[in-house]
């Protein structure tokens, strides 16, 4: 069965008439009648019931017009990819990123690459909070997402590349007393963050995260007092504004207010941001997007290969 069979027995399916799928087509009627003769010879199968004036879909040609529709629809647009690549990539890229969270340096620069080399690909950029990063993935509405992997490793669909590490820091206000401290230690964390009101991410954005904060500390014996925030975007807002203490990665909106001081703990393991897309996602944008990162991780001595699990940078082969 060809390509142009395909297309001519959804045209007679669709129409249910072979003189008004032959003007579709542009084809004769005899010649449009051989070409259905030819299928139902090759399947072995009547495809179509006839009567003097009418045709109809057999029950086996129904199954095969809705096969041929998705098939010759996927056919299709893989033609339309191919071509648009064979012209130069262009489309538009949807990246997601976790709000209060700085663009990883190698995302950065691949970014403007693209900017300057692919004049007709756009990369439309938005900041969303941690479940609606999950569910624009899931959901289409998004290409890729920049997120934290503690969100996404319950997701196995998703394949996601390390793109950038940065240690976990207490955050406090300019004018507390822990603002002068340059270094804390596990020993110090029950007498100098006993009486602390931490702020953690609410489980109905992130259980993950919300998790890892507090296990973060209780790996040293320590538990927090917290409350939590709905949001990354309140939380940032909350420590900001003195109603408590964060646990926080060196990459975070924050580092830059004169307002918070970022106070280093020892100790303490470091977060993984990771740039993550659905397996089987076909956006050739997306795949002209990915390879510019990874150029970008293997600029900077990084070798991470890009599998269906977490892969850190400097950790793979």
């Amino acid at each position: 069965m060809t390509t142009a069979q395909m297309r001519y027995f959804i045209a007679v399916a669709e129409c249910l008439s072979v003189t008004e799928a032959a003007d579709r087509l542009y084809l004769s009627q005899p010649a449009l009648s051989r070409h259905i003769a030819q299928m139902e010879a090759e399947l072995n199968v009547p495809l179509f019931l006839r009567t003097r004036n009418t045709i109809r879909l057999t029950p086996a040609g129904q199954v095969l017009l809705e096969g041929l529709r998705q098939i010759y629809g996927d056919y299709r647009g893989l033609l339309e990819r191919v071509e648009a690549v064979n012209a130069g990539v262009r489309g538009e890229l949807r990246l997601g990123l976790l709000e209060e969270q700085l663009l990883p340096a190698p995302v950065r620069r691949a970014l403007r690459h693209i900017e300057t080399e692919y004049p007709n690909m756009k990369v439309r950029l938005s900041r969303h909070s941690f479940r609606a990063l999950r569910e624009g993935l899931l959901d289409g509405s998004l290409d890729c997402i920049l997120s934290l992997a503690t969100d996404l490793r319950s997701l196995p669909e998703l394949t996601a590349l390390v793109v950038e590490r940065a240690p976990l820091y207490l955050v406090v206000g300019a004018d507390s007393a822990l603002a002068a401290r340059t270094e804390l230690a596990p020993a110090e964390f029950p007498s100098a963050l006993g009486d602390q009101t931490f702020i953690f991410m609410a489980p109905e954005d992130s259980q993950a995260a919300a998790e890892a904060a507090v296990n973060a500390f209780a790996r040293h014996g320590f538990r927090p007092r917290y409350i939590c925030a709905p949001n990354a975007e309140l939380l940032a807002l909350w420590v900001a504004a003195g109603q408590g203490v964060g646990l926080l990665n060196g990459n975070h909106v924050l580092i830059h207010d004169p307002e918070v001081r970022f106070v280093p703990l020892r100790g303490m393991a470091v977060t993984e941001m990771v740039l993550a897309w659905s397996e089987g996602e076909g956006n050739p944008v997306g795949g002209t997007f990915l390879e510019q990162v990874r150029e970008q991780l293997q600029r900077d001595g990084v070798m991470a290969p890009c599998e269906n699990t977490f892969v850190s940078p400097g950790q793979g082969g």
